[in-house]
C-alpha cells in the first residue's frame, strides 16, 4: 500500500465495526514531511480486542512508507482532560489532536475540554525535558557517526521543543509557518546570533533540514541550544 487512503480503506474492510477513526496530524499534514519523516496518524478504536493488534500490523507491514500509529480505545480515554496522555505526549498532545485532520470517521477528542493552562505548560515542558536529556545523551556518548536519519531527528527535537517554548510563552498553539520568527522577536535574547543561524538553518522551505552535517561543532551548537531552551522554558513554568 502506498497511500493514507488505501490504509484507511483496509482498516474499514478489517474493522467495519470497532474502527471509530483515524486522524492524521503532525508535519505531514502542514506538507513539511521531509526525506526521514513518518507519517503521524492515531487510530481509535471502540472496544479493546487483543488479536487487533496483530491484525493491524499485517496491515502495517503492507505500508510502502513509515508511520508513527498510537493505538487509543475508547474506554481508555480519561474524563479529566488534565490526565490525557499518549505514550510520551502529556494533555499537551490532546490539544494536537483536535487540530488533526479526519482520515475516517470522527475527532473524539474534540469533545472533550481544553485542559488547564499549568497542566498543559507542564506537559510541554515534560516533553522538553525529555529532549534535553536526549541531547545530553548524544553530546556525551556519540563519536558523530550516527547516520543522516538520525542526524535528522536531533533536528527534529530541537525544532519541536523551540514550538513548545513558543507555545508556552504564548500560552497558545501558534502557525507552524514562522514560528521561529516569532520566537526570535519574543525571546531575542535566548540564543547569541550563530546560534540563531544554526536553528534557522534546520528548516529549509517549511521542512525539516536533512542536512547531514557530523561534525562535533554542529552537534555542540544544537546541544546548547537545546539547553537554553530547556533552561528558558523552566523559568516561564515554574517561576513566572
Amino acid at each position: 500500500m502506498n497511500s493514507l487512503e488505501a490504509f484507511v480503506d483496509k482498516c474499514l474492510e478489517v474493522f467495519p465495526f470497532n474502527l471509530s477513526g483515524i486522524i492524521y496530524y503532525g508535519s505531514g499534514l502542514r506538507g513539511g514531511n521531509g526525506v526521514f519523516s513518518d507519517k503521524d496518524l492515531v487510530a481509535v478504536f471502540k472496544n479493546y480486542q487483543l488479536d487487533l493488534f496483530i491484525v493491524l500490523r499485517n496491515i502495517v507491514q503492507e505500508l510502502e512508507f513509515n508511520v508513527d500509529l498510537p493505538i487509543i480505545f475508547e474506554g481508555e480515554i480519561p474524563v479529566d482532560a488534565n490526565d490525557f496522555r499518549v505514550i510520551n505526549h502529556g494533555c499537551y498532545f490532546l490539544e494536537v489532536l483536535k487540530r488533526g485532520h479526519v482520515l475516517f470517521g470522527k475527532n473524539v477528542f474534540l469533545l472533550m475540554p481544553k485542559p488547564s493552562d499549568i497542566a498543559i505548560k507542564r506537559s510541554l515542558f515534560e516533553k522538553i525535558i525529555e529532549y534535553a536529556q536526549f541531547f545530553r545523551r548524544v553530546f556525551l556518548e556519540s563519536k558523530c557517526d550516527y547516520d543522516p536519519s538520525f542526524n535528522y531527528q536531533l533536528n527534529k527535537r530541537l525544532l519541536k521543543s523551540a514550538y513548545d517554548l513558543l507555545w508556552i510563552l504564548e500560552n497558545k498553539q501558534c502557525d507552524y509557518g514562522g514560528f521561529l520568527e516569532l520566537l526570535r522577536i519574543k525571546i531575542p535574547n535566548l540564543l547569541n546570533a550563530g546560534e540563531w543561524d544554526v536553528i534557522d538553518g534546520l528548516m529549509v522551505n517549511g521542512k525539516i533540514s536533512s542536512y547531514s552535517d557530523f561534525s562535533i561543532d554542529f552537534l555542540s551548537a544544537r546541544f546548547f541550544i537545546m539547553e537554553k531552551i530547556y533552561l528558558a522554558a523552566k523559568k516561564l513554568v515554574f517561576f513566572s
